[in-house]
């Protein structure tokens, strides 16, 4: 699904990466910049924590031409681009500025929306993620988007405003398997709406690109004891709750009131009863019959 997804195979818009201070996502968005300047004619990548020239150094050389980083780190506020704290569409902005005409596949990757979301109200960085959702841009279109956000760093409210713009998230967790080097759960919205939920182990080489996706397979610890024992439920009572033999065809025997027996007519309580009614002095009875010029 990791794959699918970063290849594009896996049609999703916007890409949430959550990470935290134990389990770092920096290799993931470096691995993401290689699959999309694969695929896409140009990548932009904001990055609002480190310098440009530390992912110019990361990413390989034939595919440099196609990533356009924009260094906002010493500027995270957009002063010196002319921006302010409540410019609307500042990521979309950012993308139009530096794609020339004739470019039909964008790919957008920001490093890390934590800061962008510190310095600015939550639903502002809604509004801009929303803006560059699938946005069309000049003769192209941003085909996908990806963030990464510090999730130890926000509460969950926050975290959930920003969950809910995203097609598909991802969660990095601790990986229990020897023969990877990372996990995830994956949450994907697919386009028909159906929502799929994997855990994936994979590994990423030293040129930070994705290698050995496999999906994690659950385990169960079952103990199954040799001899299974069942405790009597009407053991130890001060009352008698079982029957003997004699009491069982004592009890089958006896016949129930308006059940049909094997003639088919309806059994007789026993007893005989009936209800005899003896009227009170006070009581106004009505001689006359109330439907005697009904036909009946």
């Amino acid at each position: 699904m990791l794959g699918d997804i970063l290849r594009g195979q896996e049609k999703s818009p916007l890409v949430l990466i959550e990470d935290s201070c134990e389990l770092p996502g920096r290799h993931v968005i470096l691995s993401v910049v290689n699959c999309l300047a694969q695929r896409l004619e140009k990548v932009v990548l904001v990055t609002y924590e480190k310098p440009s020239r530390y992912f110019r150094d990361s990413l390989s050389e034939d595919l440099q031409q196609r990533v356009e980083i924009i260094d906002c780190s010493d500027d995270p506020l957009g002063w010196q681009r002319g921006g302010s704290p409540s410019t609307d569409g500042e990521f979309l902005k950012i993308v139009e500025g530096v794609i020339s005409p004739g470019i039909k596949g964008v790919g957008l990757v920001i490093d890390s929306l934590t800061l962008h979301i510190l310095n600015r109200p939550p639903p502002y960085t809604c509004q801009n993620l929303h803006a560059v959702k699938s946005a069309k841009i000049k003769d192209g279109e941003i085909s996908q988007t990806v963030c990464l956000l510090h999730r130890d760093l926000h509460d969950d409210t926050t975290v959930g405003l920003i969950e809910h713009m995203a097609t598909s998230i991802i969660k990095l967790s601790p990986c229990k398997s020897c023969d990877f080097q990372h996990s995830c759960c994956i949450v994907h919205q697919r386009a028909s709406g159906k929502v799929m939920k994997v855990i994936e182990n994979f590994n990423i080489d030293e040129k930070f690109f994705l290698k050995e996706v496999c999906e994690a397979a659950p385990t169960f610890t079952m103990v199954m004891p040799d001899s299974v024992s069942q405790a009597d439920p009407a053991a130890n009572l001060p009352f008698n709750l079982s029957l003997t033999d004699s009491e069982r065809v004592a009890r089958s025997q006896v016949k129930l009131p308006y059940i049909k027996d094997n003639e088919g007519g309806k059994s007789e309580p026993q007893g005989g009863g009936k209800v005899f009614y003896q009227p009170d002095d006070a009581d106004d009875f009505d001689e006359e019959d109330p439907d005697e010029d009904l036909d009946i």
